[in-house]
């Protein structure tokens, strides 16, 4: 007895997406199981792929970017591996808008960064993402916040089939660094009576290479270690010199950065003139005053025991001295309102004259003299002054 297979007609095909955009993948096309089916037979759109599933009444596809709408169709082969009747299913592939082009913009120093996308499709939703998959503006543009260093976003293109472009597009806000240029401040010196006065600046750089430079008064003043941060600035006189420390940015488009400081040397003021100060003196051993006649605006006077060296006896326009017995000379200095002492000191004489002195030995008593008057032969003493008796 002969038996013949029969024919075999697949069901209608259900899919998980039939309506789809290019670049999909894992999409599952099936059919229910046919009684005494030994496989079937599956045909896909062009661009797609059977990834899994083949000769099984359910397929996983893959949609690739450049996949056409199309149909899917299906049917069953029975023993003799004749296939049955067709079923179809419209598959229709909707293509992505391509991937936006948007360049890197940098900045420089912390601040807001504008980034656009060039040449942006009329009718196209761009969506900017943060590096955490966060959405953080829908539009062709975005500001991001104030940035303090560089930091990358992500954007897409949603074209008006609602279909995303396959990658997002990567975009660095590029914050480049500030170059930093300060210098100590240093304080005024008082000329220096014996040549040179010296300074020592300490300057402080970061983000770019650095040159020191003298802006004013470089006629008073010579630079030396300006390769270095601790350059030495040398002033041959009284002046104020200006320094600058200018540091050109490492990153390309920066402004440079600029310090400057003054450097000040105050004038020495001149020692008091001889006629303007005024000796004292007195009789005896005591205290004596010396005074600055006519004292100069602005200069106050400081009263040494010492020519050169030696600590202030006492500052202002008059000296008392301690008790003195005897003459002895002191000077007076100079002082300008910067606290610059004049390089010499005038001499002040304090005199203390002798008192007279004037003693009589003592006589011992005598009788009277019977013979007449009875005299005494006294002994004087007389100093510092011309004497008589009486």
């Amino acid at each position: 007895m002969l038996q013949v297979a029969p024919v075999l007609n697949a069901g209608a095909i259900t899919a998980s997406n039939n309506n789809l955009c290019a670049g999909t993948a894992g999409v599952r096309f099936s059919v229910a199981a046919v009684a005494g089916a030994s496989g079937y037979q599956w045909v896909v759109p062009s661009g797609a792929t059977i990834a899994s599933g083949q000769n099984t009444n359910e397929i996983i596809v893959n949609f690739s970017e450049s996949a056409a709408s199309g149909t899917v169709t299906v049917a069953a082969l029975n023993a003799c591996g004749t296939a049955g009747a067709t079923r179809s299913l419209a598959v229709t592939v909707r293509p992505r808008p391509a991937a936006p082009v948007v360049p890197a913009v940098a900045r420089c120093g912390p601040g807001e960064v504008t980034l656009a996308v060039t040449n942006p499709v009329a009718g196209v939703t761009y969506r900017w993402f943060s590096a955490t998959n966060i959405m953080v503006k829908e539009g062709a543009s975005y500001t991001t916040p104030v940035l303090v260093s560089s930091t990358t976003y992500y954007v897409t293109a949603i074209g008006t089939n609602s279909c995303e472009s396959s990658v997002r597009t990567p975009v660095t806000a590029e914050i480049r660094p500030l170059p930093t240029a300060s210098i100590l401040p240093e304080e005024p010196q008082c000329a220096n009576p014996d040549g040179t006065n010296v300074f020592g600046l300490t300057g402080m750089v970061t983000n770019g290479s650095y040159i020191w430079e003298i802006i004013s008064g470089g006629e008073i003043a010579t630079i030396s270690g300006d390769n270095t941060f601790t350059p030495l600035v040398s002033v041959t006189s009284a002046g104020t010199v200006r320094i600058r420390l200018t540091v050109t940015s490492n990153a390309a488009g920066c402004e440079p950065a600029v310090a400057e400081t003054d450097l000040v040397v105050n004038p020495l003021p001149a020692a008091p003139a001889s006629s303007n100060v005024q000796g004292g003196e007195r009789c005896g051993a005591g205290e004596v005053t010396l005074t600055v006649i006519n004292p100069a605006d602005g200069i106050t006077y400081r009263w040494y025991a010492r020519a050169a060296g030696g600590n202030a006896l006492e500052t202002g326009t008059s000296y008392t001295t301690a008790e003195l017995s005897s003459s002895g000379i002191f000077y007076v200095a100079s002082v300008s309102s910067a606290g610059c002492e004049s390089a010499s000191r005038t001499p002040v004489s304090a005199t203390v004259k002798p008192l007279p002195l004037a003693t009589i030995a003592v006589e011992t008593p005598r009788c009277q003299s019977t013979n007449g008057p009875t005299f005494f032969e006294l002994t004087g003493r007389a100093e510092n002054g011309p004497y008589s008796g009486i």
